[in-house]
């Protein structure tokens, strides 16, 4: 084993799951915008297996852990508006001061619906 393929395996050790993947993250963005594009990819048929079943989680997850109707009168409002002002990561913080009671996972979700909301536009 070269070195460099040793250092490349320290790195890949971090990622948890395809999700936490660079690359996945890479063709999801692709996906989104041109399916048909995403296909070429090598690992196109694991990534989107891992897709579909994120997505299929995300929803029983979405009924457990907010209202939807807070989340849209509450949050969602306030993430449009701070996104732009100050990124994802300070928006993270400040909704956590803003909110006081918000769930991390309500956090996440409230950032990644204005974020796709935003790539849907485009």
């Amino acid at each position: 084993m070269r070195v460099s393929e040793g250092i490349f395996d320290f790195f890949k050790g971090k990622e948890k799951t395809i999700g936490d993947s660079p690359e996945y993250k890479g063709w999801l963005k692709v996906y989104l915008k041109n399916p048909d594009l995403a296909e070429m990819h090598k690992r196109h048929k694991e990534f989107l297996q891992y897709f579909q079943q994120a997505e299929t989680n995300e929803g029983i997850l979405d009924f457990l852990d907010f209202s939807g109707k807070e989340m849209e009168e509450k949050y969602i409002p306030w993430v449009e508006k701070a996104l732009n002002r100050y990124g994802t990561q300070g928006t993270k913080r400040r909704m956590k001061k803003q909110f006081p009671d918000i769930k991390p996972l309500d956090i996440e979700k409230a950032i990644q619906h204005v974020l796709t909301r935003r790539a849907d536009r485009s």
